[in-house]
């Protein structure tokens, strides 16, 4: 292994550090897609390098949206839907994106947009941004738009698609840009237990094996299928680390 990847991961019992570290790199989901790997950390470090000159702070959000998070989710191979309506749906009590892994899936999503549970069950999962290193944890006096505690307000928001969707949404993103955390569901501890990526430190060690832990694309349809994800779908690795360890995890349960 070329890094301690430790340094760019936080593994708060969401999956087996062990498997993370030293095994996920000898499969075969690791051996593929190094080449759209490097392109798509090229995309992400050129979308890094411009937030950097605007010096983002509270209560811009959306520009970094805007100029960061949503180039990383087309870069990622991700399409999406902004503030869409979920069961307990006033506007502040929507999650900023529902992603989707084509355009085709979104029109048809759209099609209901006013129904939840057509709408997710044409979507992957759904993600949550903050203003710039904004803390994940905890309530923010300083954020203008929403104050509230990120992690609680994340895991509410699955609460709700996990419901309207018969249990087919089990993860959500939560990110400032700088930090992506995964959540997961059936964790035993839904805003306890998370995968959390340090973008920005990857981005400036230049380190693309570390990136991988961030990125990837399976090919495999049993590890899609545990999570009810179609085959060959363009799903990547902030949502499919858990799918090389889920199996890992599930005997430790």
């Amino acid at each position: 292994m070329s890094t301690t990847v430790g340094k760019f991961f936080t593994n708060q019992n969401l999956f087996s550090t062990n498997y993370l570290e030293n095994r996920l790199q000898q499969t075969s989901l690791w051996q593929k897609h190094q080449v759209e790997a490097t392109q798509t950390f090229a995309a992400v470090e050129a979308a890094y390098k411009d937030i950097q000159k605007l010096k983002l702070g509270p209560g811009e959000e959306a520009i970094l949206e805007d100029r960061f998070i949503r180039p990383i989710f087309r870069a990622l191979g991700f399409t999406w839907h902004v503030q869409p309506v979920t069961p307990h749906g006033s506007k502040k009590k929507r999650p900023d994106y529902a992603l989707f892994a084509s355009e085709a899936e979104l029109k048809e999503a759209r099609q209901k947009k006013t129904d939840p549970r057509y709408f997710f069950s044409h979507a992957l999962t759904i993600a949550e941004a903050k203003y710039w290193n904004r803390s994940l944890n905890d309530t923010d006096k300083k954020d203008i738009l929403d104050s509230r505690d990120a992690t609680a307000q994340l895991v509410k928001y699955l609460d709700d698609v996990w419901i309207a969707t018969d249990g087919k949404i089990l993860w959500g993103i939560l990110t400032n840009g700088k930090l992506w955390r995964l959540f997961y569901y059936r964790a035993a501890s839904r805003s306890g237990n998370y995968y959390e990526v340090d973008l920005e430190k990857i981005i400036r060690s230049g380190d693309i094996h570390a990136f991988r832990y961030f990125y990837q694309q399976p090919q495999n349809s049993t590890l899609c299928d545990l999570t009810g994800f179609a085959a060959n779908s363009l799903t990547p690795l902030l949502l499919q680390v858990f799918e090389a360890t889920a199996g890992v995890m599930a005997k430790t349960r």
